[in-house]
Order: C-alpha cells, then sequence, then structure tokens
C-alpha cells in the first residue's frame, strides 16, 4: 500500500514540476494581455500598468485558508515599492457572487491596490495558472520573473529577493 501511495505521490510532484517548467521554464514567458474591470469599475489594462513598473498579479479566493501573512506582506511590498512604479493586481476568484464579501476584506484589510473578480476562472486560466493563492511578478518588459503557487512562512522573503532584482538599491 505505501508503495503504490509513494508512486501516485511521484507521479503528482513530476506532473507538477512537467507543468511548471513548461509554464515558466528557464525561457521567461511573456505575460498574457490582461483588461478587466476592478471593484469599483475602472477599466484596469496590464500593459498600461507596466509602462509605469514591474506589476504583481496575486490570484486568492476567501478559501484560501489564512491570507493574513500574505496579504500584509503584500501591503508591506506595496508601500515599499509603489513610488519606484509597482503595483499589484490583486484577483479574486471567488467570481462577481462574492463581490460584497471581497470589498468588505479589502476594507478591513485596508489594501490599497487594485482588485479585480474573475469570473470563472477565466483570468486565472490566461496565466496557465491551477491554483489559489499564487503570484506572478511581471518585470516592465511582460516578462513573468517569477511564480509561485501557495504561501508558506518565509516564502515572503523568497518574493522579496525578487523585487529587489527589479528594484535595485541606488
Amino acid at each position: 500500500m505505501n508503495r503504490i501511495k509513494n508512486l501516485i505521490i511521484t507521479t503528482m510532484l513530476t506532473f507538477v514540476f512537467i507543468m511548471l517548467s513548461t509554464v515558466f521554464g528557464a525561457d521567461k514567458k511573456t505575460a498574457p494581455a490582461l483588461s478587466a474591470r476592478d471593484i469599483n469599475g475602472k477599466q484596469i489594462e496590464l500593459k498600461a500598468l507596466l509602462t509605469k513598473g514591474p506589476v504583481l498579479v496575486w490570484f486568492w479566493n476567501s478559501c484560501c485558508g489564512n491570507k493574513k501573512p500574505q496579504t500584509e506582506a503584500l501591503k508591506n511590498f506595496y508601500a515599499k515599492y509603489k513610488s519606484q512604479g509597482f503595483e499589484i493586481l490583486g484577483i479574486s476568484e471567488d467570481g462577481t457572487k462574492k463581490m460584497a464579501s471581497t470589498k468588505q476584506f479589502v476594507a478591513v484589510n485596508k489594501l490599497s491596490f487594485i482588485i479585480i473578480m474573475d469570473n470563472s476562472m477565466n483570468i486565472l486560466n490566461q496565466f496557465q495558472g491551477f491554483a489559489v493563492p499564487s503570484v506572478y511578478l511581471i518585470s516592465k518588459d511582460g516578462l513573468v520573473q517569477y511564480y509561485k503557487s501557495g504561501f508558506l512562512p518565509g516564502d515572503e522573503k523568497e518574493l522579496e529577493a525578487e523585487l529587489n532584482k527589479l528594484f535595485p538599491v541606488k
């Protein structure tokens, strides 16, 4: 029984590795064109945001366990790098049926970055994503520099190291 379990786990991990290396392997991939309305009805274009600086796309939903540590880390990064053109697109995978709870989450957590509702995981699919939470760090030239699915304590240090590559100390 343990042998079968180990074989299944190994197969699953191999599949995930292949998927990730295919989607964002050694060759950086161009981020998909993104055009959507934020929770306030404003039209958002990823291409336009990238003219100002790097963009972090954060996919999440209300079922994502404890979002607090990741949310706090993202708020800190936004405060630190916003003046250099950095933007965060928080994309809720809850869909428009949970608009009220998403707006409440944004208000309670005092999120000042852009929040978009993704209906039927359309935007996540454009990014070839398969899990939430996940983040995609996109450089000003439109290339995905970093991708991470899930969030564990310490992941914020890895993300900050990637941000520091895009925002070198002057």
